[in-house]
């Protein structure tokens, strides 16, 4: 990452040529051909034999601490992170990069990898057990003649919904908003207490209390 430009593309030139042969065999060189396709001078096309390659089924979930490395490579997935003004990028992006802040503050070491399912609350919901102190992500599904309450002692949540659709009610005055796929809202710990029904899946992130 810190090499020259010159000997940058050399290499690279020369890896892509070997990945070529071992494609049909390994995931992970396909992988390199194709970041090579859309980042041709990137040091970062090295990623996939560097990294652990995880592909996470539906529903699927893993926990990154600060200060590792990681890259999203292709699907459809849900981000959320803690409050930061710090992300650092090391390359396969249009974006800006620092390398050598970013390698002032990595984590090098290696480590097993930890795949999350969600684990059951009540009867709708379920919660992803993270070691973040920041926030919880659970999952709410709604089958139709079940009703989903949210807790008396809540903060700022956010509801997305992927699939169906819903209808929230604010038990406090009653309001309702209907709201479906690929919609979300804010839910201000304002209002005391809430329920949602239909036949849907949502995501929620809440803040702990």
């Amino acid at each position: 990452m810190t090499m020259g430009r010159a000997q940058q593309n050399q290499i690279i030139a020369d890896a892509i040529i070997n990945s070529r042969k071992f494609m049909e065999d390994d995931q992970a060189y396909k992988w390199m051909i194709d970041l090579h396709n859309e980042y041709p001078e990137d040091i970062g096309v090295f990623s996939p034999i560097l990294l652990n390659l995880i592909c996470l089924k539906p529903g699927q979930a893993m926990f990154l601490p600060a200060g590792e490395l990681h890259a999203y490579l292709d699907g459809v997935g849900i981000e959320l992170m803690a409050n930061s003004d710090n992300v650092l990028r090391g390359g396969l992006t249009p974006k800006h990069v620092d390398v050598p802040e970013l390698l002032n503050v990595l984590n090098f070491e290696e480590r097993e990898i930890d795949i999350l399912s969600p684990e059951e609350s009540n009867e709708c919901e379920r919660i992803y057990s993270s070691h973040a102190d920041e926030f919880v992500l659970s999952v709410i599904t709604l089958k139709r003649n079940l009703t989903c309450y949210s807790p008396t002692n809540r903060s700022v949540e956010i509801l997305l919904c992927t699939d169906g659709e819903v209808i929230i009610t604010d038990l406090g005055n009653n309001d309702k908003l209907t709201f479906d796929k690929g919609k979300s809202i804010i839910i201000p710990s304002a209002v005391k207490r809430y329920c949602i029904e239909g036949n849907a899946t949502l995501y929620k992130a809440a803040v702990p209390v």
